[in-house]
């Protein structure tokens, strides 16, 4: 048995800290209801893949599981999918507004008159777009795209065996530029709902500011670390980015960290949020 190095410690950490933010997540969820929350199963899901993803690294490491290599690298990967999809979906949701269209263009517009009908028509036409069905649709689908491409790629790129590596590399490179294009679309999303969000619930009011201060940033560092894997794996670059083996200390910096406070920071808004009806 071998003892557990640097990174291995990093997996067995995860698994104290993944934990309470699971039974976080999911206390959240049941608190705000599924209708406003439902970003929330994204947060869930991202915490159980680190759990898993960490039980299965830890097991490689210590008892050589090489049948574990593959799934522990492509988790390690795609883990990101579920953090997009659940800003996406908690930036993008329709179900959290709390007043309707025209409601909205008479508490920003209260004292139009009919003859302000254009501007009113006009501040009805921007409330209409709070959720903006398809940017929400178009980064949805980048995220799915990009976390099968990456699933795909990984089974070639990962494996134990030689196969077509070429092959996966490209898909993996593939997956991480559409990521890029999801954060990108989720920020065009937050940006243009940004001035509606006291129309929003709770739990939406106390997120925005933390999704645009704390979550896309980390996000963004989080992607330098997806496409360092993409463009570096098995090539002969520099092999600090590998999933498994590569440097401890610039995983520990752009890829663990991150998650952590980004997971931490939707449990305790989540948690923490005024519950409205």
């Amino acid at each position: 048995m071998t003892k557990l190095n640097q990174r291995g410690d990093l997996n067995a950490a995860a698994l104290a800290i993944f934990t309470p933010l699971f039974i976080g997540a999911s206390y959240t969820l049941y608190l705000h209801g599924f209708k406003k929350a439902q970003g929330y199963i994204y947060v869930i899901l991202f915490t159980l893949v680190k759990l898993v993803g960490a039980a299965m690294s830890i097991d490689v490491q210590i008892n050589h599981n090489a049948a574990l290599y593959t799934p522990a690298a492509i988790l390690s990967t795609v883990v990101l999918s579920p953090l997009l999809l659940a800003t996406a979906s908690l930036v993008n949701a329709k179900s959290v507004l709390s007043v309707s269209d025209q409601e909205f263009a008479k508490h920003a517009l209260p004292e139009l008159t009919v003859s302000n009908r254009s501007q009113t028509d006009k501040a009805v036409s921007n409330g209409s777009r709070f959720a903006r069905p398809s940017i929400s649709r178009l980064t949805q689908l980048m995220i799915i795209v990009s976390l099968s491409l990456g699933i795909v790629g990984g089974l070639d790129a990962f494996a134990t065996v030689a196969t077509n590596i070429s092959t996966g590399q490209l898909y993996l490179r593939i997956a991480a530029g559409f990521s890029v294009g999801a954060w990108v679309l989720i920020c065009v999303s937050l940006a243009g709902n940004w001035n509606k969000r006291q129309y929003m619930d709770g739990l939406s009011q106390a997120l925005y500011p933390i999704i645009a201060g704390v979550v896309l940033p980390l996000l963004a560092v989080r992607l330098v670390y997806t496409c360092g894997i993409a463009i570096t794996i098995d090539t002969t670059m520099t092999q600090v980015f590998n999933a498994l083996t590569g440097s401890w200390v610039l995983y520990l910096c752009i890829a663990w960290l991150p998650e952590i406070f980004i997971g931490a920071a939707f449990v305790a808004v989540g948690v923490t949020a005024t519950r409205t009806k």
